[in-house]
């Protein structure tokens, strides 16, 4: 049995994790990867990015919503997400405007063209690799809060692997494309500076990749309901964490949800294709 099908163990990621001041406000802003445009790298099956990228995003906010019930702080998550293409910068803008204390962005993961392989799955071409699996979590030494940014990916990544989550080190490789050092090798968390959504961020910002889609059987274990209700309770239990050591801003705003659509232009690169310096996995 896999450690994180059973569903209590969701119940107890909250039962034991940090209590967060009574009284206090935190606004997160949950980044929903790529658009259904663009829509990043295709698993191996064929299904999209954005589509993963979104389910997790939505559980995401109703988890930290739900862990309002006990009491103590209030979380309040907004989704930021495009059926259009977005402009990189335009989701940090959005975040900043609603006074976000946090920047969460979901992603999937996929590998360099060189190691897929291909394959004919019902008159479909699909392409796969067996070799990498697993989460990581980057963050950006360009982000002006980087300390904070790194203390609430290491949070999340030790979360991880409480469930048992393995870290995927294919992005420490010394290729092109890859070649990211190390933020903290312990927890999973990558160091990668012109990842546009978490430089431009004026708050602390981390990417969660939750897996490698381009891995059947990792695919297949990721569109379970009992992953993806492991990924967010990690990642909810990350950010508690971290809330639970770092005061509030004072603000007014009251609680907002934004679902965007932009039609402002941006550039996306080929799913599967070899990254240029800015990341595709940061569209």
């Amino acid at each position: 049995m896999k450690p994180w099908a059973p569903a209590f163990l969701f119940v107890l990621a909250f039962a034991f994790g940090a209590r967060l001041a009574a009284g206090e406000t935190y606004i997160v802003a949950i980044d929903v990867g790529h658009t259904k445009a663009s829509p990043g790298a295709i698993s191996a099956s064929g299904r999209p990015e954005y589509e993963f990228n979104r389910e997790i995003a939505r559980q995401l906010e109703q988890r930290l919503k739900e862990t309002n019930k006990d009491g103590g702080a209030t979380i309040k998550p907004f989704i930021i997400s495009s059926e259009k293409p977005m402009a990189l910068p335009a989701r940090t803008k959005i975040a900043a405007s609603k006074n976000a204390d946090l920047f969460v962005s979901i992603h999937h993961d996929s590998a360099q063209d060189q190691y897929l392989e291909e394959r004919e799955v019902n008159g479909k071409e699909e392409r796969f690799t067996n070799e990498f699996s697993g989460y990581s979590v980057f963050v950006s030494r360009k982000n002006p809060r980087y300390e904070e940014s790194l203390d609430v990916a290491r949070r999340i990544g030790r979360a991880m692997q409480s469930y048992q989550f393995k870290f995927a080190r294919h992005h420490h490789e010394q290729i092109a494309g890859e070649n990211r050092p190390f933020a903290d090798e312990a927890a999973g968390v990558y160091a990668f500076d012109d990842l546009v959504v978490l430089k431009t961020a004026t708050m602390p910002a981390v990417l969660v990749e939750c897996g490698v889609i381009v891995n059947p059987k990792e695919e297949q274990a990721l569109q379970t309901r009992g992953r993806q209700a492991a990924i967010t309770s990690a990642i909810v239990r990350g950010i508690r964490d971290h809330f639970a050591h770092t005061p509030a801003n004072p603000r007014t705003q009251k609680d907002v949800v934004v679902e965007t659509n932009s039609s402002a232009p941006t550039r996306y690169p080929k799913p599967g294709a070899t990254p240029a310096p800015s990341p595709s996995r940061d569209n």
